[in-house]
Protein backbone atom coordinates (compact mmCIF):
# COMPACT_ATOMS: atom_id res chain seq x y z
CA UNK A 1 0.00 0.00 0.00
CA UNK A 2 1.26 3.46 -0.86
CA UNK A 3 0.64 6.65 1.09
CA UNK A 4 -2.24 8.81 -0.07
CA UNK A 5 -1.27 11.24 -2.84
CA UNK A 6 -2.70 12.92 -5.91
CA UNK A 7 -1.32 12.66 -9.46
CA UNK A 8 -0.75 15.52 -11.92
CA UNK A 9 -4.50 16.04 -12.53
CA UNK A 10 -5.62 15.11 -9.00
CA UNK A 11 -6.61 11.51 -9.37
CA UNK A 12 -5.57 9.26 -6.47
CA UNK A 13 -2.19 7.62 -7.08
CA UNK A 14 -2.97 3.98 -6.33
CA UNK A 15 -6.29 4.12 -8.18
CA UNK A 16 -4.61 5.43 -11.34
CA UNK A 17 -1.98 2.70 -11.08
CA UNK A 18 -4.57 -0.04 -10.62
CA UNK A 19 -6.76 1.40 -13.38
CA UNK A 20 -3.92 0.65 -15.80
CA UNK A 21 -4.00 -2.99 -14.77
CA UNK A 22 -7.80 -3.33 -14.71
CA UNK A 23 -8.15 -1.66 -18.11
CA UNK A 24 -5.53 -3.96 -19.62
CA UNK A 25 -7.12 -7.11 -18.25
CA UNK A 26 -10.58 -6.03 -19.42
CA UNK A 27 -9.18 -5.06 -22.85
CA UNK A 28 -10.21 -1.43 -22.44
CA UNK A 29 -8.31 1.16 -24.48
CA UNK A 30 -8.66 3.63 -21.60
CA UNK A 31 -5.55 1.90 -20.26
CA UNK A 32 -3.56 4.40 -22.32
CA UNK A 33 -5.15 7.36 -20.53
CA UNK A 34 -4.38 5.90 -17.11
CA UNK A 35 -0.86 4.98 -18.16
CA UNK A 36 -0.09 8.57 -19.11
CA UNK A 37 -1.73 9.99 -16.00
CA UNK A 38 0.70 7.81 -14.04
CA UNK A 39 3.75 8.26 -16.27
CA UNK A 40 3.37 12.01 -16.87
CA UNK A 41 3.02 12.65 -13.15
CA UNK A 42 6.74 11.91 -13.11
CA UNK A 43 6.60 8.29 -11.96
CA UNK A 44 9.00 7.08 -14.62
CA UNK A 45 10.83 4.44 -12.59
CA UNK A 46 7.56 3.29 -11.04
CA UNK A 47 5.99 3.02 -14.50
CA UNK A 48 8.62 0.60 -15.75
CA UNK A 49 8.54 -1.40 -12.53
CA UNK A 50 4.77 -1.70 -12.80
CA UNK A 51 4.93 -2.74 -16.46
CA UNK A 52 7.32 -5.57 -15.58
CA UNK A 53 5.15 -6.61 -12.63
CA UNK A 54 2.10 -6.81 -14.88
CA UNK A 55 4.04 -8.74 -17.50
CA UNK A 56 5.30 -11.44 -15.14
CA UNK A 57 2.09 -11.74 -13.11
CA UNK A 58 -0.38 -11.94 -16.01
CA UNK A 59 1.25 -12.17 -19.44
CA UNK A 60 4.64 -13.89 -19.34
CA UNK A 61 3.40 -17.49 -19.26
CA UNK A 62 1.49 -17.01 -22.54
CA UNK A 63 3.70 -14.35 -24.17
CA UNK A 64 7.37 -15.19 -23.59
CA UNK A 65 8.55 -13.37 -26.71
CA UNK A 66 6.87 -10.15 -25.56
CA UNK A 67 9.62 -9.85 -22.92
CA UNK A 68 12.17 -8.86 -25.55
CA UNK A 69 9.81 -6.20 -26.94
CA UNK A 70 9.38 -4.59 -23.51
CA UNK A 71 13.11 -4.83 -22.81
CA UNK A 72 13.96 -3.20 -26.14
CA UNK A 73 11.43 -0.42 -25.50
CA UNK A 74 12.85 0.28 -22.06
CA UNK A 75 16.38 0.52 -23.47
CA UNK A 76 15.11 2.79 -26.25
CA UNK A 77 13.29 4.94 -23.67
CA UNK A 78 16.50 5.44 -21.70
CA UNK A 79 18.38 6.53 -24.81
CA UNK A 80 15.71 8.66 -26.50
CA UNK A 81 15.00 12.37 -26.43
CA UNK A 82 11.94 13.70 -24.62
CA UNK A 83 9.51 13.61 -27.57
CA UNK A 84 10.45 10.05 -28.53
CA UNK A 85 10.38 8.88 -24.91
CA UNK A 86 6.80 10.00 -24.49
CA UNK A 87 5.54 7.80 -27.33
CA UNK A 88 6.80 4.59 -25.74
CA UNK A 89 4.18 4.12 -22.96
CA UNK A 90 1.41 4.10 -25.59
CA UNK A 91 3.32 1.53 -27.63
CA UNK A 92 3.73 -0.70 -24.59
CA UNK A 93 0.09 -0.42 -23.49
CA UNK A 94 -1.41 -1.00 -26.94
CA UNK A 95 0.69 -4.11 -27.36
CA UNK A 96 -0.45 -5.46 -24.00
CA UNK A 97 -4.06 -4.99 -25.09
CA UNK A 98 -3.80 -7.44 -28.00
CA UNK A 99 -2.30 -10.29 -25.97
CA UNK A 100 -3.85 -13.18 -24.03
CA UNK A 101 -3.33 -13.37 -20.28
CA UNK A 102 -4.25 -15.38 -17.25
CA UNK A 103 -3.88 -15.14 -13.46
CA UNK A 104 -1.73 -18.22 -12.87
CA UNK A 105 1.44 -16.50 -11.68
CA UNK A 106 -0.41 -13.71 -9.90
CA UNK A 107 -2.61 -16.10 -7.90
CA UNK A 108 0.27 -18.42 -7.05
CA UNK A 109 2.27 -15.46 -5.82
CA UNK A 110 -0.64 -14.25 -3.72
CA UNK A 111 -1.22 -17.70 -2.28
CA UNK A 112 2.38 -18.71 -1.71
CA UNK A 113 4.83 -15.84 -1.89
CA UNK A 114 2.86 -12.98 -0.39
CA UNK A 115 0.47 -14.61 2.04
CA UNK A 116 2.24 -17.94 2.58
CA UNK A 117 -1.28 -19.32 2.74
CA UNK A 118 -0.78 -22.68 1.09
CA UNK A 119 2.15 -25.10 1.22
CA UNK A 120 2.86 -28.73 0.38
CA UNK A 121 2.64 -31.22 3.20
CA UNK A 122 5.67 -31.24 5.48
CA UNK A 123 6.86 -33.86 7.91
CA UNK A 124 7.68 -33.21 11.57
CA UNK A 125 11.17 -31.96 10.70
CA UNK A 126 9.81 -29.55 8.08
CA UNK A 127 11.11 -31.56 5.14
CA UNK A 128 9.10 -31.78 1.95
CA UNK A 129 7.20 -35.05 1.68
CA UNK A 130 6.93 -34.77 -2.09
CA UNK A 131 9.98 -34.77 -4.32
CA UNK A 132 10.28 -32.04 -6.91
CA UNK A 133 9.82 -34.64 -9.64
CA UNK A 134 6.57 -35.79 -8.04
CA UNK A 135 5.36 -32.18 -7.87
CA UNK A 136 6.13 -31.68 -11.56
CA UNK A 137 4.41 -34.90 -12.62
CA UNK A 138 1.36 -34.09 -10.52
CA UNK A 139 1.21 -30.49 -11.81
CA UNK A 140 1.21 -29.43 -8.16
CA UNK A 141 1.65 -25.74 -8.86
CA UNK A 142 1.30 -24.68 -5.22
CA UNK A 143 4.02 -27.08 -4.09
CA UNK A 144 6.36 -25.97 -6.86
CA UNK A 145 5.78 -22.31 -6.05
CA UNK A 146 6.37 -23.00 -2.35
CA UNK A 147 9.76 -24.59 -3.01
CA UNK A 148 10.70 -21.78 -5.37
CA UNK A 149 9.78 -18.96 -2.98
CA UNK A 150 10.58 -20.48 0.40
CA UNK A 151 13.14 -23.25 -0.02
CA UNK A 152 16.27 -21.43 -1.20
CA UNK A 153 18.48 -24.40 -0.29
CA UNK A 154 16.73 -26.46 -2.97
CA UNK A 155 17.18 -23.88 -5.77
CA UNK A 156 19.90 -25.66 -7.77
CA UNK A 157 18.19 -29.03 -7.44
CA UNK A 158 14.89 -27.40 -8.36
CA UNK A 159 16.23 -25.78 -11.53
CA UNK A 160 17.97 -28.99 -12.66
CA UNK A 161 14.89 -31.13 -12.04
CA UNK A 162 12.57 -28.70 -13.83
CA UNK A 163 14.89 -28.51 -16.84
CA UNK A 164 15.13 -32.31 -17.06
CA UNK A 165 11.36 -32.76 -16.71
CA UNK A 166 10.46 -30.38 -19.52
CA UNK A 167 13.23 -31.80 -21.72
CA UNK A 168 11.69 -35.24 -21.28
CA UNK A 169 8.29 -33.76 -22.17
CA UNK A 170 9.72 -32.40 -25.42
CA UNK A 171 9.27 -28.76 -24.38
CA UNK A 172 12.96 -27.86 -24.05
CA UNK A 173 15.86 -28.86 -26.28
CA UNK A 174 19.30 -29.64 -24.87
CA UNK A 175 20.48 -26.18 -25.92
CA UNK A 176 17.46 -24.54 -24.30
CA UNK A 177 18.06 -26.50 -21.10
CA UNK A 178 21.53 -25.05 -20.69
CA UNK A 179 20.39 -21.53 -21.58
CA UNK A 180 17.45 -21.69 -19.16
CA UNK A 181 19.50 -23.18 -16.32
CA UNK A 182 22.15 -20.51 -16.72
CA UNK A 183 19.60 -17.68 -16.80
CA UNK A 184 17.67 -19.10 -13.85
CA UNK A 185 20.66 -19.26 -11.51
CA UNK A 186 20.43 -15.52 -10.79
CA UNK A 187 16.88 -14.74 -11.95
CA UNK A 188 14.17 -13.46 -9.56
CA UNK A 189 11.95 -16.33 -8.48
CA UNK A 190 8.86 -14.84 -10.15
CA UNK A 191 10.69 -15.05 -13.49
CA UNK A 192 11.34 -18.74 -12.92
CA UNK A 193 7.72 -19.34 -11.88
CA UNK A 194 6.49 -17.57 -15.03
CA UNK A 195 8.82 -19.75 -17.13
CA UNK A 196 7.51 -22.93 -15.51
CA UNK A 197 3.90 -21.92 -16.12
CA UNK A 198 4.85 -21.15 -19.72
CA UNK A 199 6.39 -24.61 -20.13
CA UNK A 200 3.22 -26.17 -18.73
CA UNK A 201 1.10 -23.93 -20.99
CA UNK A 202 2.93 -25.33 -24.02
CA UNK A 203 2.77 -28.88 -22.72
CA UNK A 204 -0.97 -28.60 -22.10
CA UNK A 205 -1.60 -26.75 -25.39
CA UNK A 206 -2.87 -23.41 -24.09
CA UNK A 207 -3.26 -20.66 -26.67
CA UNK A 208 -0.12 -18.54 -26.75
CA UNK A 209 0.19 -14.92 -27.87
CA UNK A 210 1.55 -14.14 -31.32
CA UNK A 211 4.75 -12.08 -31.74
CA UNK A 212 2.82 -9.34 -33.60
CA UNK A 213 3.64 -5.81 -32.40
CA UNK A 214 1.42 -2.79 -33.13
CA UNK A 215 2.68 0.66 -33.99
CA UNK A 216 1.27 3.79 -32.33
CA UNK A 217 1.01 7.24 -33.88
CA UNK A 218 3.00 10.03 -32.26
CA UNK A 219 -0.14 12.22 -32.28
CA UNK A 220 -1.99 9.80 -29.99
CA UNK A 221 0.87 9.69 -27.50
CA UNK A 222 1.57 13.42 -27.61
CA UNK A 223 -1.99 14.39 -26.74
CA UNK A 224 -1.94 12.26 -23.59
CA UNK A 225 1.62 12.86 -22.44
CA UNK A 226 1.67 16.67 -22.66
CA UNK A 227 0.70 18.43 -19.44
CA UNK A 228 -1.48 21.54 -19.64
CA UNK A 229 -0.71 24.47 -17.36
CA UNK A 230 -2.56 27.72 -16.82
CA UNK A 231 -1.65 31.19 -18.04
CA UNK A 232 -3.44 33.84 -16.06
CA UNK A 233 -2.21 36.65 -18.32
CA UNK A 234 -3.95 35.20 -21.38
CA UNK A 235 -7.16 34.41 -19.55
CA UNK A 236 -6.57 30.68 -19.44
CA UNK A 237 -7.01 30.37 -15.70
CA UNK A 238 -5.79 27.09 -14.21
CA UNK A 239 -9.24 26.21 -12.85
CA UNK A 240 -10.22 25.56 -16.49
CA UNK A 241 -7.70 22.72 -16.81
CA UNK A 242 -9.45 19.87 -15.02
CA UNK A 243 -12.63 19.93 -17.17
CA UNK A 244 -10.43 19.64 -20.26
CA UNK A 245 -8.11 16.88 -19.14
CA UNK A 246 -10.17 14.67 -16.81
CA UNK A 247 -11.90 12.87 -19.64
CA UNK A 248 -11.95 9.50 -17.87
CA UNK A 249 -13.91 8.60 -14.76
CA UNK A 250 -12.04 6.74 -12.00
CA UNK A 251 -15.28 4.84 -11.48
CA UNK A 252 -15.00 3.50 -15.04
CA UNK A 253 -12.69 0.60 -14.09
CA UNK A 254 -15.10 0.02 -11.19
CA UNK A 255 -18.25 -0.44 -13.30
CA UNK A 256 -17.99 -4.20 -13.09
CA UNK A 257 -16.51 -4.10 -9.61
CA UNK A 258 -12.87 -4.72 -10.51
CA UNK A 259 -11.14 -1.81 -8.77
CA UNK A 260 -12.90 -2.56 -5.50
CA UNK A 261 -11.21 -5.97 -5.40
CA UNK A 262 -7.97 -4.30 -4.34
CA UNK A 263 -7.01 -2.70 -1.06
CA UNK A 264 -7.04 1.07 -1.70
CA UNK A 265 -5.77 4.01 0.32
CA UNK A 266 -9.30 5.45 0.25
CA UNK A 267 -10.49 2.40 2.22
CA UNK A 268 -8.85 3.93 5.30
CA UNK A 269 -10.73 7.24 4.97
CA UNK A 270 -14.23 8.41 5.71
CA UNK A 271 -15.93 10.10 2.75
CA UNK A 272 -15.77 13.46 4.50
CA UNK A 273 -11.99 13.13 4.94
CA UNK A 274 -11.52 12.13 1.30
CA UNK A 275 -13.44 15.20 0.15
CA UNK A 276 -11.47 17.42 2.52
CA UNK A 277 -8.20 16.18 1.08
CA UNK A 278 -9.47 16.87 -2.43
CA UNK A 279 -11.17 20.21 -1.83
CA UNK A 280 -8.90 21.91 0.70
CA UNK A 281 -5.66 19.97 1.08
CA UNK A 282 -5.12 18.84 -2.52
CA UNK A 283 -1.78 20.57 -3.00
CA UNK A 284 -0.34 19.09 0.17
CA UNK A 285 -1.29 15.58 -1.01
CA UNK A 286 0.06 16.27 -4.49
CA UNK A 287 3.34 17.66 -3.17
CA UNK A 288 5.15 14.29 -3.10
CA UNK A 289 4.22 13.49 -6.69
CA UNK A 290 7.30 14.31 -8.82
CA UNK A 291 5.66 16.81 -11.17
CA UNK A 292 4.19 18.78 -8.26
CA UNK A 293 7.32 18.46 -6.15
CA UNK A 294 9.36 20.01 -8.96
CA UNK A 295 6.89 22.88 -9.35
CA UNK A 296 6.89 23.65 -5.64
CA UNK A 297 10.67 23.54 -5.45
CA UNK A 298 10.94 25.94 -8.40
CA UNK A 299 8.65 28.48 -6.73
CA UNK A 300 9.84 28.02 -3.17
CA UNK A 301 6.80 26.11 -1.89
CA UNK A 302 7.30 24.09 1.30
CA UNK A 303 4.69 21.56 2.56
CA UNK A 304 3.81 21.68 6.26
CA UNK A 305 2.77 18.31 7.68
CA UNK A 306 1.13 19.88 10.72
CA UNK A 307 -1.27 22.18 8.86
CA UNK A 308 -1.35 20.36 5.47
CA UNK A 309 -0.67 23.70 3.83
CA UNK A 310 2.03 24.94 1.48
CA UNK A 311 4.13 27.89 2.59
CA UNK A 312 6.12 29.94 0.09
CA UNK A 313 9.38 31.71 0.78
CA UNK A 314 8.24 34.79 -1.15
CA UNK A 315 4.74 36.15 -1.77
CA UNK A 316 5.45 37.06 -5.40
CA UNK A 317 6.59 33.54 -6.15
CA UNK A 318 3.44 32.16 -4.56
CA UNK A 319 1.33 34.34 -6.86
CA UNK A 320 3.29 33.16 -9.89
CA UNK A 321 2.77 29.55 -8.83
CA UNK A 322 -0.97 29.87 -8.33
CA UNK A 323 -1.40 31.79 -11.60
CA UNK A 324 -0.28 28.62 -13.37
CA UNK A 325 -1.23 25.77 -11.10
CA UNK A 326 -4.17 26.65 -8.85
CA UNK A 327 -6.55 23.97 -10.12
CA UNK A 328 -9.30 24.82 -7.62
CA UNK A 329 -10.87 21.35 -7.38
CA UNK A 330 -13.43 22.64 -4.85
CA UNK A 331 -14.85 24.96 -7.55
CA UNK A 332 -15.29 22.22 -10.16
CA UNK A 333 -18.75 20.97 -11.07
CA UNK A 334 -19.82 17.75 -9.38
CA UNK A 335 -19.28 15.69 -12.53
CA UNK A 336 -15.56 16.54 -12.60
CA UNK A 337 -15.15 15.87 -8.89
CA UNK A 338 -16.88 12.52 -9.28
CA UNK A 339 -14.58 11.55 -12.14
CA UNK A 340 -11.60 12.05 -9.87
CA UNK A 341 -12.72 10.85 -6.45
CA UNK A 342 -16.21 9.45 -7.06
CA UNK A 343 -17.21 6.80 -4.55
CA UNK A 344 -18.68 3.36 -5.09
CA UNK A 345 -20.28 0.66 -3.02
CA UNK A 346 -19.26 -2.93 -2.45
CA UNK A 347 -17.62 -4.74 -5.40
CA UNK A 348 -20.12 -6.29 -7.79
CA UNK A 349 -17.63 -9.01 -8.62
CA UNK A 350 -15.29 -11.31 -6.72
CA UNK A 351 -11.80 -12.53 -7.47
CA UNK A 352 -13.25 -15.95 -8.18
CA UNK A 353 -15.77 -14.57 -10.70
CA UNK A 354 -13.02 -12.60 -12.44
CA UNK A 355 -10.79 -15.68 -12.58
CA UNK A 356 -13.70 -17.69 -14.01
CA UNK A 357 -13.93 -15.32 -16.98
CA UNK A 358 -10.39 -16.29 -18.00
CA UNK A 359 -9.14 -19.36 -16.09
CA UNK A 360 -5.61 -20.61 -16.57
CA UNK A 361 -3.92 -23.78 -15.37
CA UNK A 362 -3.97 -23.10 -11.65
CA UNK A 363 -7.22 -23.52 -9.73
CA UNK A 364 -7.00 -22.10 -6.19
CA UNK A 365 -8.76 -23.87 -3.38
CA UNK A 366 -12.12 -22.55 -2.28
CA UNK A 367 -10.63 -21.37 1.02
CA UNK A 368 -8.30 -19.08 -0.91
CA UNK A 369 -11.18 -17.13 -2.42
CA UNK A 370 -12.86 -16.78 0.95
CA UNK A 371 -9.72 -15.47 2.64
CA UNK A 372 -8.70 -13.10 -0.14
CA UNK A 373 -11.70 -10.95 -0.98
CA UNK A 374 -9.38 -7.96 -1.49
CA UNK A 375 -5.76 -8.12 -2.56
CA UNK A 376 -2.79 -5.78 -2.47
CA UNK A 377 -1.10 -4.95 -5.76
Amino acid sequence: MTTFQFTRYLYIYDEVRLSILVSLLTKNSNATFWAYEFYSSGFYTEFWEFIWNIYYDFYASLNPKFKKYICDKEISWKKSGEADKDQIPAQIINNFLIRPWNMDVFLLRQAIAERKWAAPEMDSTNRLLLSISEMLNATNYEALAHVLFHEADHRNEFIQTVATFFYEQGILTKTQINEWKSASESAPVIHILADIMHFYSRMLSLRLGRPLNLQVTSKEAASLSSTIIGNYATGFHPYKILPQVCTQDIRGPQKEGWLGLFHLTRDLLEDVELKKRYNRDWLYYAAKTPIWADRLQKYGGIPCDETREIYFTEEDRAEDFYDQFHLEPDEQIQEIQDRQIGTWGEPKQSWKSWWQTNPGLYTPREEFWLENKKMIY
